[in-house]
C-alpha cells in the first residue's frame, strides 16, 4: 500500500471490491492503490507492480487520455488494454477524478473495471458469427447457379412440350416452376442476410428522402398494387451505409404492399417525427394493411418467421430480419405498432448525420 490518507477513507478504499488508485496528476505516477487494486494488477507476479507506462499494451492509448487529464475534471469511462505484473493481459473499463489539492499537488483518482470475460465472449461470439455467415453466404451463392439452371430448363421444357402433355403432367410442370422460383427467392434472401450479418459499414451522409425515391421507383410498386397511396414526407439525412439502408427501406416498403387488405386502397406513410433527439433519427414507415398481433411483434423479426401461409401471403419470412440486422449494424433498432386490422407502424431508429 502507498501514500497516506485518512484512515475512514483508506478503510472504505481498502474494502472496495473495485479496483481503485490515486495518481499524482503532474508526474503520472501512483501514491495510493487499494487491495483490490494490486490484486488486479498483480496476478500471480510475487513481486512489484509494473510502472504506469509499463502497463499499457497499447502506449499509444495513453495519449489522448492524458491531455484530457490536463483539461477535463472527469474523463471517462474508456475501454482499454492493460498488463499485469506477471506478464498477462486484460480489457477494463477505467474513469478519472480530478482532485485539486491532494499532498499538496493535483491528483487523479481512477476506477477500474475488469471486463475481460466479457470481452472475450463477445469476440468469442462474433467469431462464431462470422463463421456462420460465411458458410450462409457461401452455402447460398453455391445454390444460386444450379438453382437458376433448373429453373431455365423448367420454362424451356414449358414453353416447347407442354401442349404435348396431359393436364396432370402440365400441372406438375407448373407445381415445379413455382417450386423453383420459391426455392430462388429463398436463397437471394439467404443470400442478402449473409450479407448483412457483421459487415463493416461505409459511413456517409445518407439523404433518406431521395434514397426512398429511388427505392420506389426501383420496386415498380405503383404498377404492381392498384390503389395506391404513397406519402413521403420530409426525412432527415443519417449516417450510415446507403446500399445496406436501401434493402431496410426496400423490405420495409415490399412488406407493406405485401400484406395490404383486399377490400380497400393501400396507404403508406413514411414520415419522420417532428420530435428527434440531436443524434438519433426516428423513422415510421405506416400502412393501412392487415396489421400484426401485439404477441407477435417480436416474432415476425424472426429468421424465416411467417404468420401466414406460402399461398395466402408469398415470401420467405426473412425480410424484417434483414431489416433488424441492417437496423444493428447502424447501432440502431427497428421495432414495430401494430393490431389486427389496424395496420402497422414500424419505427426505425438511426444515427443522424452531423453536419
Amino acid at each position: 500500500m502507498a501514500g497516506s490518507m485518512t484512515v475512514d477513507f483508506k478503510q472504505i478504499f481498502d474494502g472496495s471490491p473495485v479496483a481503485i488508485s490515486i495518481i499524482r496528476g503532474d508526474r503520472e505516477e501512483r501514491i495510493y492503490f487499494n487491495n483490490a487494486f494490486e490484486r488486479m494488477y498483480r496476478g500471480a507476479a510475487t513481486g512489484g507492480l509494473l510502472s504506469i507506462s509499463d502497463s499499457w499494451v497499447n502506449p499509444e492509448e495513453r495519449v489522448p487520455i492524458a491531455n484530457k487529464m490536463k483539461q477535463q475534471e472527469f474523463v471517462g469511462p474508456v475501454v482499454v488494454q492493460r498488463r499485469r505484473a506477471d506478464g498477462s493481459t486484460f480489457w477494463c473499463i477505467m474513469t478519472y477524478q480530478k482532485v485539486e489539492n491532494y499532498e499538496n499537488g493535483p491528483a487523479f483518482i481512477s476506477w477500474t473495471h475488469d471486463i475481460d470475460d466479457r470481452v472475450k465472449a463477445e469476440q468469442e461470439a462474433w467469431e462464431v458469427s462470422r463463421e456462420q455467415a460465411e458458410f450462409t453466404y457461401a452455402l447460398s451463392h453455391d445454390l444460386r447457379s444450379p438453382t437458376n439452371t433448373l429453373s431455365m430448363l423448367l420454362d424451356e421444357l414449358a414453353s416447347c412440350y407442354i401442349t404435348g402433355l396431359d393436364r396432370d403432367a402440365a400441372d406438375l410442370v407448373h407445381l415445379a416452376q413455382s417450386t423453383v422460383k420459391r426455392m430462388g427467392k429463398t436463397i437471394e434472401d439467404t443470400f442478402e442476410y449473409s450479407q448483412s450479418i457483421d459487415r463493416p459499414i461505409a459511413e456517409e451522409e445518407v439523404d433518406l428522402g431521395a434514397l426512398i425515391d429511388e427505392t420506389l421507383i426501383d420496386l415498380h410498386i405503383e404498377a404492381a398494387v392498384s390503389d395506391l397511396q404513397i406519402e413521403v414526407r420530409r426525412l432527415p439525412a443519417v449516417l450510415g451505409d446507403i446500399f445496406q439502408l436501401r434493402a431496410l427501406f426496400r423490405n420495409l416498403i415490399s412488406n407493406a404492399a405485401k400484406f395490404r387488405k383486399q377490400d380497400e386502397p393501400l396507404r403508406i406513410v413514411i414520415e419522420a417525427p417532428r420530435s428527434q433527439c440531436e443524434t438519433s433519427a426516428e423513422i415510421h414507415v405506416a400502412d393501412n394493411g392487415i396489421g400484426i398481433a401485439p404477441e407477435y411483434h417480436e416474432r415476425i423479426f424472426g429468421l424465416f418467421q411467417r404468420l401466414h401461409t406460402r399461398d395466402t401471403y408469398p415470401g420467405t419470412g426473412l425480410g424484417l430480419s434483414i431489416c433488424r440486422r441492417i437496423a444493428s449494424n447502424h447501432g440502431g433498432r427497428i421495432s414495430v405498432v401494430s393490431d389486427v386490422g389496424e395496420g402497422a407502424r414500424f419505427k426505425v431508429f438511426l444515427r443522424k448525420f452531423a453536419k
